[in-house]
């Protein structure tokens, strides 16, 4: 759509350049024109140079802020309320490992949205290929737990997984011990899956479970946590290798 001169003139002001400068940027194509002439219409150009500031961006943020807030709560939510344990710890171990595993792909995958049930389903099938089927069937009741998980969970995922899950720490209340050792706990597993893949699937688990116990009555932000994790996982590994942990589960 063609813009107005005034639309131009206050683009030219936003950008720092003079109108003459504004029509000889627009003919040649750069792209901050075009960015610009797609994004914003006069009176975000308004906003910028009477209030530093664009109104619905500021709306965007505000829902971003929400949408991300309810998806910590719901993620959590879900290992609380629907797995038989009331926690992922106590969880199966074969479903730890198939879970954590399942998380890597997705950012791998690099996926900006996609159907959760749909790819967890496609992931379980692969995954089960060639391994002893009554330890499989360990995992089936815990798929189910996913049934409500949506879009606006798998975008969460998606842009959350490279930090580990960080993001939840913002949103839960520290006085409430089981949320808390809760969250410690699916950050320390995706931080040991990230950067331990050597280690053997059923090492991985308990190691997770050793780091957890020794967390749980703490309070940690993120950089404390992986700092900690840090500190203790060559020993502890070392440890449990000793008293003969380093197995696989399969």
């Amino acid at each position: 759509m063609k813009k107005s001169k005034k639309y131009k003139q206050f683009a030219a002001q936003v950008l720092g350049c003079n109108l003459a400068s504004y029509y000889n940027w627009s003919k040649s194509k750069r792209p901050i024109i075009q960015i610009l002439e797609k994004y914003f219409d006069e009176k975000d150009l308004h906003h910028i140079l009477d209030e530093y500031t664009v109104h619905k961006f500021d709306k965007l943020l505000k829902i971003e802020e929400i949408v991300i807030k309810n998806q910590s709560i719901k993620y959590i939510n879900t290992f609380l309320q629907f797995t038989q344990s009331g926690t992922l710890k106590f969880a199966s171990p074969f479903f730890i490992d198939f879970y954590f595993n399942f998380l890597l792909k997705i950012e791998k995958d690099n996926l900006p949205t996609f159907n959760f049930q749909e790819q967890i389903t496609y992931y379980f099938v692969d995954f089960a290929k060639n391994k002893d089927s009554d330890k499989i069937k360990m995992i089936v009741p815990y798929l189910s737990i996913f049934n409500n998980w949506d879009e606006l969970m798998s975008i969460f995922l998606s842009q959350n997984l490279e930090n580990n899950l960080s993001i939840l720490l913002d949103h839960i209340d520290n006085l409430n011990s089981i949320k808390k050792e809760e969250v410690y706990f699916h950050i320390i597993s995706l931080y040991i899956y990230h950067n331990y893949p050597s280690l053997k699937d059923g090492l991985k688990v308990e190691l997770i479970k050793n780091l957890i116990d020794s967390v749980r009555n703490n309070f940690f932000t993120y950089e404390l946590l992986i700092q900690f994790i840090e500190k203790e996982a060559s020993n502890r590994i070392k440890a449990l290798k000793e008293i003969g942990l380093d197995v696989n589960l399969y």
